[in-house]
């Protein structure tokens, strides 16, 4: 009897550790296949998908799945994902960034080795740093950028913007700031796409004639050029802005800029006032 009641004591005391199953949040949104097919349904919300990816046709209904590699896109209210390949290998990576330029990431978990926990009879995991790898999607192609090569390549694929270029040669950027370097460089391009090179021609009202030496201001700006001989100007513009005729012997002329990039200004003469 008294052994089994020290058997039994000894059981007792004995620390049981369940591991749970980590469990993610369905969020309302749409599947797409890559044969078009349209799944409107709850994703499971998760940090990076694996092999298959969780669904529900309802909050409550019971749970499907389908391969990561029929999937095309998922989109739900908070972000997008897309299925991309880079080195011959599938993953549904995030949209990080979007623009000209289209940046898209993946975190990869690294699970460490369980080890016994000093001073206890329990086990701890210890998980090493997530893998990050970026995909840049420009013009079509997208670029695998890892932290092993993101100085090399970055500017590479952001080159046709030289002032993107200038401040990545100037400063010490990491490999954690690629997302806002990114964003930058949509921002830059943004503006860029808005400028254009106009042609002016001014011309008197009632003669049609040139009109030389009018000086054309960018109104709210000290960008002013003067018409030529022939009565042309050339200016490099902002879609929204205004132009400012400004002649001694002419009413003050304005104009919206309008669509066109080449098109005329009548001036009116100006009044002389008797005394």
């Amino acid at each position: 009897m008294k052994i089994s009641l020290s058997l039994s004591v000894f059981l007792i005391l004995i620390p049981v550790i369940l591991i749970a199953q980590p469990r993610f949040e369905f969020g309302q949104g749409t599947i797409t296949k890559k044969d078009s097919t349209l799944i409107k349904c709850f994703v499971e919300i998760v940090p990076a998908y694996g092999a298959r990816v969780t669904y529900k046709m309802s909050q409550d209904g019971i749970e499907r799945s389908l391969k990561s590699s029929e999937i095309k896109s998922i989109q739900t209210p908070y972000k997008y994902l897309e299925n991309i390949t880079l080195d011959n290998q599938e993953r549904l990576m995030t949209r990080a960034a979007d623009g000209k330029v289209k940046l898209f990431i993946y975190i990869n978990a690294n699970p460490g080795k369980a080890q016994r926990d000093a001073g206890s009879t329990g086990t701890v995991r210890y998980d090493l740093p997530p893998t990050i790898i970026y995909a840049l999607e420009k013009d079509k192609n997208y670029t695998a950028i890892e932290r092993k090569n993101f100085k090399e390549r970055l500017p590479k694929l952001l080159n046709d913007q030289p002032t993107m270029i200038g401040w990545l040669d100037e400063n010490d950027y990491k490999f954690e700031d690629i997302e806002k370097i990114v964003d930058s460089y949509n921002r830059i391009s943004e503006i860029q796409a808005l400028k254009r090179q106009i042609t002016v021609k001014v011309v008197d009202a009632e003669t049609q004639r040139p009109v030389k030496d009018a000086r054309v201001v960018i109104r709210g700006t000290n960008i002013e050029t003067s018409t030529n001989i022939l009565g042309f100007i050339q200016l490099t513009i902002d879609t929204q802005d205004t132009l400012l005729i400004v002649h001694p012997e002419y009413e003050l002329g304005q104009i919206k800029v309008p669509n066109a990039n080449n098109f005329q200004i009548s001036l009116t003469k100006a009044t002389i006032k008797k005394e």
